[in-house]
């Protein structure tokens, strides 16, 4: 059986549980080598995690890397996608999976919440696009997912 992703790099944030360590798993069992991006968080082990869905993909044959980085600090991801391009030589695909939620109506949310919340679900994903643009440009060749809650589009008033 051909594997679709045979040869292909990823880096996948917010990898190390839910929707993100699924999706590095199943580029895993594709053929892709991942890079597993974590932000350490009070009150969760994020980095063990992270470490035990790259155990899991190296399970599968495939090359895994752990990346702890703030999606919303440019130097932290430059620093992330140099590291998973000089450990792949190359990056393919970008999966801009990290988000958070403060589940609350709009009434209820605090200034501080709604600014952590746009800067994890909207510039994380601008900063680590603008990171790996140019990379997959040069190559001729790249994918960016980018994912979404459905609150964005339903609200929570």
């Amino acid at each position: 059986m051909t594997k679709r992703l045979q040869g292909r790099a990823a880096l996948v944030t917010g990898a190390s549980r839910g929707l993100g360590a699924a999706v590095a798993l199943r580029f895993a069992e594709e053929g892709c080598d991942v890079a597993l991006n974590y932000v350490s968080a009070s009150g969760r082990d994020n980095a063990a995690e992270a470490h035990a869905v790259a155990a899991q993909v190296s399970g599968l044959g495939r090359r895994a890397l752990c990346l702890e980085a703030d999606v919303t600090d440019a130097a932290a991801v430059e620093g992330m996608v140099g590291a998973a391009l000089q450990a792949f030589g190359k990056l393919d695909i970008l999966v801009n999976n990290a988000g958070i939620n403060r589940d609350r109506t709009l009434k209820k949310l605090e200034q501080p919440e709604w600014e952590a919340v746009l800067a994890v679900n909207l510039t994380g994903p601008y900063l680590c696009t603008r990171a790996v643009l140019e990379h997959l440009r040069e190559r001729g060749y790249g994918r960016i997912i980018s994912v979404a809650s459905v609150v964005g589009q339903m609200g929570n008033l």
